[in-house]
């Protein structure tokens, strides 16, 4: 190519062509480089990372069997200094990007786009993005969780409560209907929140019919779990906003402590077994089976197809290792918090038997 328009498109790529010039006594490409080398080594204080110089084309005539025409052919002398690993690739992509502008006209680029993500490294991903999700979805199902106790401490301390006995409402009666009434409270929240889910397009949740039903069944049964669990908190308290404080922070830390635990432990070898045993007394708590099933929800379909390959079938949404273990414990809390809510309440109702106990 024509070695000034060349000079000049390296200028224009950013280089600095000005103010080197190397008196070449011949055009061969050994004395060329000698006379770089030797600028390099008299101009140490030089800040080029490279240089290059050109020797005159020189005619060479091909091989006799071609017969063709002898071409011109230039030599170009590239050095860099070895601390600038970058400057050789760099000045060589410019010179080539010159020669081609001469030949071709615009300046030829080159993009670069990152590798699709495994299917590994999106669950992995995906993963986080579920665990902080999972945090969020909690922090006001705390608030959920923990107001079904300040009516019935309210009940106590007006002595409402009392007056309810009083006019012949037994305690299994006064239970059955407050559970009732809370249930129905939590059916309307958990409808509220599946419509929710479903405006803003939460495929995890969402996405099918057995997505949603495991989430209505998911919320409908912490709720189930939940409401007893404050039935029989409240005993232990006098005002409602103290019992109001308390069970937020239990179902907070509860659900946001364990559920972060639980993901930190899983994601280590040397604690997965010890992980493993806490499940069975992590799923004891409501929020943390709530949190975790979201957690679940939501990578349960990347990391099946990334174990099994795409158009796999999913492990089942019921099974005990998905959702089916947090169901079945929030269930038996259910139960057993309802029947501790009735033992304390006889035992609150009996006198003799307190005094007894006494």
């Amino acid at each position: 190519g024509n070695e000034a328009a060349t000079w000049a498109a390296l200028g224009e790529m950013g280089w600095d062509t000005a103010g080197y010039s190397l008196a070449v006594a011949t055009n061969s490409f050994p004395n060329v480089t000698a006379e770089l080398s030797d600028h390099l080594t008299d101009s140490p204080s030089d800040t080029m990372p490279a240089a290059l110089a050109f020797s005159p084309a020189a005619f060479v005539s091909p091989p006799p069997p071609l017969g063709a025409a002898p071409s011109a052919i230039g030599a170009a002398s590239l050095l860099f200094n070895s601390t600038s690993i970058h400057a050789l690739p760099c000045l060589l992509a410019s010179l080539y990007g010159a020669l081609a502008q001469q030949q071709g006209g615009p300046t030829p680029a080159a993009a670069v786009h990152s590798l699709p993500l495994s299917n590994e490294d999106k669950a992995d991903i995906d993963r986080f993005v579920a665990l902080f999700a999972a945090i969020i979805i909690l922090i006001p199902f705390a608030f959920v969780a923990a107001q079904f106790v300040t009516p019935l401490v309210r009940e106590r301390e007006t002595g409402s409560k009392q007056m309810q006995f009083i006019s012949g409402v037994g305690p299994l009666t006064y239970w059955l209907s407050s559970w009732a009434w809370d249930y129905a409270a939590h059916l309307l929240i958990s409808l509220l929140v599946l419509a929710i889910f479903k405006i803003q397009g939460e495929a995890a949740f969402t996405g099918d019919g057995e997505r949603s039903g495991a989430t209505f069944l998911l919320l409908l049964l912490f709720g189930y779990a939940v409401v007893p669990v404050a039935s029989a908190a409240s005993f232990a308290f006098k005002t409602p906003s103290n019992a109001l404080t308390v069970m937020i922070a239990f179902h907070f830390l509860t659900g946001f402590g364990l559920v972060v635990t639980d993901f930190v432990l899983a994601q280590l070898d040397s604690t997965k077994d010890v992980n493993d045993g806490l499940q069975y007394l992590f799923l004891l708590f409501p929020a943390y089976c709530l949190g975790k099933g979201f957690t679940t929800l939501s990578v349960r379909a990347v990391e099946a197809e990334a174990a099994w390959g795409v158009g796999a079938a999913p492990t089942s949404v019921y099974a005990w290792g998905t959702l089916g273990g947090n169901l079945a414990y929030m269930a038996g809390v259910g139960v057993a918090f309802k029947l501790l809510t009735l033992a304390l309440q006889y035992l609150e109702s009996d006198v003799a038997l307190q005094q007894k106990v006494a």
